[in-house]
């Protein structure tokens, strides 16, 4: 029998509905934004086009109507929402990245967010100390569901 138990050397961290609950704050950008051109968002295009979903995607689906510069817009806005934002953060997350930190486990966090966001939340979560690599949105060059990185 082999008694040797694997050393946990990184945990990496996924942002929204992981660190923090962004679900209140996304929903409200994108009925700010759908409100501004007269545009309707039901519970089924939230949940199909808006959570989990890049923002272009959520653009085609929903805004494809508008002209570009209004699309663009529509994205400009969403951007500063979810980067101005303040967001709930997940219980206990904070003092999970303080223990891992203390027992040698780097740790990462992996987002679709802006590194303006993750920043932020960092901040507020008290750990930027503690966060050994970040890779956000412009770390990739094919984002969700499979991510391609760009390093």
């Amino acid at each position: 029998m082999n008694n040797h138990i694997p050393k946990i050397a990184a945990v990496l961290f996924d942002m929204d509905g992981v660190l923090i609950d962004s679900n209140a704050v996304i929903e409200r950008a994108w009925l700010a934004a759908a409100q501004m051109y007269g545009i309707t968002i039901s519970e089924q295009d939230m949940l199909q086009h808006i959570h989990g979903q890049p923002g272009p995607h959520t653009i085609r689906a929903l805004f494809a109507d508008l002209p570009i510069d209004d699309q663009q817009k529509v994205q400009a806005h969403i951007i500063d929402c979810e980067n101005t934002a303040t967001y709930d953060p997940i219980p206990g997350v904070a003092q999970l990245i303080t223990a891992l930190h203390a027992a040698n486990i780097y740790v990462g966090i992996v987002t679709s967010g802006w590194r303006e966001k993750v920043d932020r939340v960092t901040t507020m979560l008290g750990v930027e100390k503690y966060i050994s690599v970040i890779v956000e949105r412009d770390d990739v060059n094919r984002g969700k569901p499979f991510p391609t990185l760009i390093f």
